[in-house]
């Protein structure tokens, strides 16, 4: 098995022209087409405020469901299954202690569909303990997989250069419309996943909704119950930018439960650009000494490249986290993906 360290680096650098590849530009929602405000609590109940790229500096630009409410979104492109994460979901989580992983964390159930009446619900997975949060209590990152909500909010349209599109630096939660591939509403053709034009976002009422396992989900406002205030949605694969000369990665685990990624690129790995190359966590990016710690490098072919976690994730000590990575090629193309670990 061979070390990862230095090597994924410098094989890519190698095989790899330098030069740096343009980012596709980010699509945001367009249209609020209904929006159905929730009971109790307080918020900002402007549909509007959803519309456009997400800004966390302007605290006031969110829009606040109310306790079980729901809005529904339309776009300007039409969102596809493409490589990596198709979309991302910006709520207004927060970090806090600074730094420590925890996230203040009001989440909500995402859905797309492509008629506006049949929405298929991505899967999801409550990895906290299911007891009744304190108010303002702080949740670790990755502990609400196929839910929004459970991360923090980095890129800023009008304040910094984070690319919106690429969620293993731009915080959110990301979506990957091939979880749905096996949804009965998919597998019966009344959802394309070539053809997503709405997207509805729905307030989960702690201590009430179940996770797709049936676990009772607890967010981050107590027993006052308050919900989740929506920032923007970013479209990161769209019928209008697929190729295929896009690359691809793949998270996941293996049949053991060890981590694996798989960097792929039609063109092989020369028409990768190798200084494009993030591997994140808690959207923080990694070292190659970081790497090697966690990672080996047990495949090269002529188009991918394949890592592995020297550990068995379930029973690991390692916090729960979320994973990102990001790539570029020479055709302009990029591609991400995200994965929520849980031990």
């Amino acid at each position: 098995m061979i070390r990862f360290a230095s090597q994924v680096v410098l094989i890519l650098a190698v095989c790899v022209t330098l030069t740096a590849a343009a980012s596709a530009q980010a699509q945001f929602a367009t249209q609020v087409l209904s929006f159905n405000q929730g009971a109790l609590g307080g918020g900002i109940f402007n549909p509007a405020n959803v519309l456009g790229g997400p800004d966390p500096s302007d605290f006031q630009g969110v829009l606040s469901l109310g306790e079980g409410g729901d809005v529904t979104l339309g776009f300007g492109v039409t969102i596809v299954d493409g490589p990596g994460a198709d979309f991302s979901v910006f709520e207004n989580g927060f970090e806090f202690p600074s730094g420590s992983g925890m996230i203040f964390s009001e989440v909500v159930f995402v859905e797309v569909s492509s008629n506006g009446i049949d929405f298929a619900r991505f899967p999801t997975t409550f990895g906290a303990p299911s007891v009744p949060h304190l108010q303002f209590n702080a949740t670790a990152m990755g502990s609400y997989d196929g839910f929004a909500g459970g991360t923090p909010v980095l890129a800023d349209v009008g304040v910094n250069s984070i690319d919106p599109a690429n969620p293993a630096i731009s915080g959110g939660d990301a979506f990957d419309l091939a979880r749905l591939a096996s949804d009965p509403l998919v597998t019966s053709n009344l959802v394309d996943l070539q053809n997503i034009s709405f997207l509805r976002l729905v307030d989960v009422v702690a201590g009430q909704a179940v996770d797709s396992s049936g676990v009772t989900v607890y967010d981050d406002f107590g027993s006052l119950n308050d919900s989740a205030d929506i920032n923007a949605v970013a479209v990161i694969n769209h019928a209008g930018n697929q190729s295929a000369l896009s690359p691809d990665i793949v998270i996941d685990y293996d049949a053991l439960g060890r981590i694996e990624i798989t960097i792929f690129d039609p063109s092989g790995l020369g028409a990768l650009v190798s200084s494009s190359f993030i591997l994140s966590a808690n959207f923080i990016p990694l070292t190659t000494t970081q790497i090697a710690q966690f990672f080996d490098l047990v495949s090269i072919l002529p188009n991918e490249i394949t890592l592995r976690s020297k550990f068995v994730i379930p029973g690991s000590t390692i916090p729960t986290l979320v994973l990102g990575s990001s790539i570029e090629n020479l055709s302009q193309k990029k591609v991400a993906a995200q994965f929520s670990v849980q031990p």
